[in-house]
C-alpha cells in the first residue's frame, strides 16, 4: 500500500557529488524541493523560489527516479528552496528512503523545527541565515526552532559570510545556543567559481581565527549541479 498521502513539490532530481558540508566530495542523489520562505540576496539556486511551476511526485515516485539515476546505497540530499516547508510530506518520504541510501541530509536554513523527522537517523545541515542575506532579523533567526536543531547530534551548522562582521555574527549564534565548535563551519559567500576563489582563503582565516571548520562549495569550484 502507497504510504504517499500528498505528493512532493520538486523541482529537480540529479545525481552529483555533495558540494558542502561535512560529507562535501561524496557522491549524492539529490532531490531538491520547490519553494522557501526566505529571500536571501546570494540565493545560488534561485529556481525553487520563484513562480508556481513544480512536479507533483509521490513519495515512490521520487524514490524511483532517484534510483533510476545511478544504482547503489549512496549518500541521499534534499535540498530546496526549503525543504521543511514539506515536512509532513518528507516524513512519509524517509520512510521508504533510510533503507535505501548509506546516508541521508536534509540542508535547511533553520527556521522550521524538525519535529518529527529528528527521530528519523538523518543528517541537517543547518545554515542559518546572517545580516548579509538581507533578511530581517526576525525571520531568518528562529530561536525555538534552532535550539531544536542544536540539540541534535547530527546537525551540522554551516554560516555564508561576506565579511568578518559576519564571522562575529555566526560565533555569538554558536555561543548561545552552545553548539560545540567541531559541529560548524564558515562558508565562503559566493554564487560562482570566481566569487568562491577570491573569497576563500579570507573565509577560511576568519575560521580558524574562531575555532570553526571551513566549508567550501565544491560544486561552484567544479561547474557542477
Amino acid at each position: 500500500m502507497s504510504l504517499s498521502k500528498s505528493p512532493l513539490r520538486v523541482d529537480s532530481l540529479f545525481h552529483s557529488l555533495q558540494g558542502e558540508g561535512p560529507l562535501a566530495g561524496r557522491p549524492s542523489h539529490f532531490l531538491r524541493l520547490h519553494g522557501c520562505n526566505l529571500r536571501c540576496r546570494f540565493c545560488d539556486t534561485p529556481r525553487p523560489q520563484g513562480g508556481a511551476s513544480f512536479l507533483p511526485l509521490t513519495c515512490e515516485e521520487a524514490l524511483e527516479r532517484l534510483l533510476n539515476l545511478h544504482p547503489g546505497r549512496e549518500n541521499l540530499v534534499v535540498t530546496g528552496g526549503e525543504p521543511l516547508l514539506q515536512r509532513e510530506a518528507l516524513k512519509e518520504f524517509f520512510q521508504r528512503a533510510n533503507p535505501l541510501f548509506s546516508s541521508r541530509e536534509i540542508e535547511t536554513n533553520g527556521t522550521i523545527p524538525p519535529g518529527d523527522l529528528s527521530g528519523m537517523d538523518l543528517r541537517f545541515n543547518v545554515s542559518p541565515k546572517l545580516s548579509g542575506s538581507g533578511i530581517s532579523l526576525q525571520e531568518r533567526l528562529v530561536w525555538p526552532a534552532l535550539e531544536e536543531f542544536s540539540s541534535l547530534p547530527k546537525a551540522f551548522f554551516k554560516f555564508v559570510v561576506g565579511s568578518e562582521g559576519e564571522a562575529d555574527e555566526a560565533l555569538q549564534i554558536i555561543v548561545r545556543l552552545k553548539i560545540p565548535l567541531e559541529r560548524t563551519a564558515l562558508m565562503v559567500c559566493g554564487g560562482d567559481r570566481d566569487a568562491v576563489d577570491r573569497g576563500a582563503c579570507q573565509t577560511a582565516r576568519w575560521a580558524l581565527e574562531r575555532g570553526m571548520g571551513y566549508c567550501d562549495r565544491l560544486h561552484l569550484r567544479l561547474g557542477i549541479e
